[in-house]
């Protein structure tokens, strides 16, 4: 299902250290991260008897985890390169690795930036001046081409100030993400690696998460401490000139909104003061420069802001491992979840993985944040009260027909212990006469009669047929009562010759 292989240098020779068959190499313990705000990550543990055990360097061992069994063939679940090998041996003087690696996104701590400024340019040209550095102090492996940029803002434009003290990665999520949101996205394409900087990663998968059917389990965090009552807008900052010492100036104030609100900076909603009580936060609008514009949007903000934020943290079973016409569990992608115990009923978005290599069952999906407002929230709750209400109707009507199945128990119970007390008199009565064929046809019907009293009870769908077995025997018992009588008047019945 999943292979995992190493290689001393970029262009080195792959070593197996986990096997895909059952009877291949196999790692003890192995674990992928991934997450849609970072690079991915993989940790695993190793023994002496592996090849690789003494071929695991800092930096310089290349990884790659793949999973095989797919329709469209292997799917590379993680590539990157060792960054900590840590030895050990326990109290039993078992010797092992536990090794962590780091996805190739890392490449991008490698090089440090340079002091500039950077202004009257879309984000994309200003990713690809921040790349330009990075590359011309990497090796030719480490270079990383401009891929596809769908992030902006209202002017398409930027004004930003680079840190020479700072490497690339950090500078990118600054300078871009910080400010702009987006997720980057490494690719590994024929020609080399390329860096993708999108809105969002990933799309609507088809694969859904249900109860009873994949969903494992589910654990649903609830906080509304993000909520702003008061707010304080703030705009752009006009970042300074460079100092003495080549940085720039990041104390300058940022624009509010005092000069177009009577002289105070901040913004009140009443009506959620008074359910939430004082509650003051600050949100950012680094391209606006108009104290107006800050004003419009400081007050669109507070009036359509979400109250309650809500995390999920789920295992489920990916069903393409066993079904290849099923797409996989992707981090970025969006799966319908439906779990009605919970009022769950909406698509959610899987913003970071674990996967369990050894034991896939135990992986786990982590859900985005979903931020409700309070009437999208009581409608969740009012659906899980519901459906909590449907499975205690059903329990109840179950109930019902339980009593009804027992009170049918009773009465063909009842009915075997009259017949088998008929039986017996009937035996009694004819005490030494020459009726041995009737004897031995009422012997055979007691032990029908005990065989049937024990099977009565066990399933409920065996009492339809019991009844028809009992109906059998009453009309058996009828059948010798009429033999009998036609005995005891000498006008028939079966005699031994």
């Amino acid at each position: 299902m999943y292979r995992v292989t190493i290689r001393q240098g970029w262009n080195g020779k792959p070593i197996m250290i986990h096997s895909p068959y059952l009877n291949g190499v196999k790692l003890p313990d192995a674990k992928v991260v991934k997450d849609v705000a970072a690079a991915a990550s993989f940790n695993f543990t190793i023994y002496p008897n592996s090849d690789g055990y003494s071929n695991l360097h800092p930096y310089s061992t290349f990884v790659n985890v793949e999973r095989i069994a797919n329709k469209d063939g292997p799917i590379v679940l993680f590539e990157g390169r060792v960054l900590i090998p840590k030895d050990s041996m326990n109290d039993k003087g078992v010797l092992s690795k536990q090794v962590t690696c780091e996805g190739l996104l890392a490449f991008l701590h490698d090089s440090i930036q340079d002091y500039g400024k950077y202004q009257n340019m879309t984000p994309s040209v200003f990713l690809g001046k921040l790349l330009d550095v990075h590359n011309r102090q990497v090796e030719s492996y480490k270079q990383i081409k401009l891929g596809r940029v769908t992030v902006t803002n209202s002017t398409d434009n930027v004004y930003r100030y680079t840190d020479d003290s700072k490497d690339t990665y950090d500078t990118i999520k600054e300078k871009l993400l910080d400010r702009l949101g987006g997720e980057l996205q490494l690719r590994h394409e024929a020609d080399g690696l390329y860096l993708d900087y999108l809105t969002e990663v990933g799309h609507e998968s088809k694969q859904e998460i249900r109860i009873a059917k994949n969903l494992r389990s589910l654990t649903r965090n609830i906080d509304p401490t993000e909520i702003a009552t008061v707010l304080k807008p703030l705009g752009a900052r006009e970042e300074a000139a460079a100092n003495e010492n080549g940085n720039s100036d990041a104390s300058a104030p940022r624009l509010t909104i005092s000069s177009v609100n009577n002289g105070s900076t901040i913004l009140r909603d009443e009506s959620k003061i008074a359910e939430f009580g004082v509650q003051v936060k600050a949100q950012t609008w680094d391209d606006v420069h108009d104290a107006g514009i800050l004003m419009t949007k400081g007050k669109s903000f507070l009036a359509s802001q979400r109250t309650t934020l809500v995390q999920y943290e789920m295992s489920a079973v990916d069903l393409s491992l066993i079904d290849l016409s099923v797409e996989d569990f992707q981090t970025g992608n969006y799966h319908h979840t439906y779990n009605p115990l919970m009022g769950i009923d909406e698509t959610l978005r899987i913003i970071g993985q674990t996967i369990n290599l050894t034991n896939p069952a135990d992986s786990t999906l982590s859900i985005g944040d979903k931020i409700l407002n309070q009437e999208d929230f009581n409608r969740q709750l009012a659906k899980a009260q519901q459906a909590v209400d449907e499975l205690q109707n059903e329990v109840n009507f179950l109930g019902s027909d339980l009593v009804n199945l027992s009170m049918e128990f009773s009465k063909s119970n009842d009915l075997v212990d009259n017949l088998k007390a008929s039986v017996e008199t009937m035996k009694q009565n004819l005490g030494d006469q020459d009726l041995s064929g009737i004897t031995g046809t009422l012997a055979g019907m007691t032990q029908q009669l005990e065989s049937l009293s024990q099977g009565i009870g066990s399933m409920p769908a065996q009492i339809a047929e019991n009844q028809n077995a009992i109906s059998g025997l009453v009309e058996k018992y009828n059948g010798i009562v009429q033999r009998l009588a036609a005995l005891e008047d000498g006008t028939g019945g079966t005699t031994n010759e």
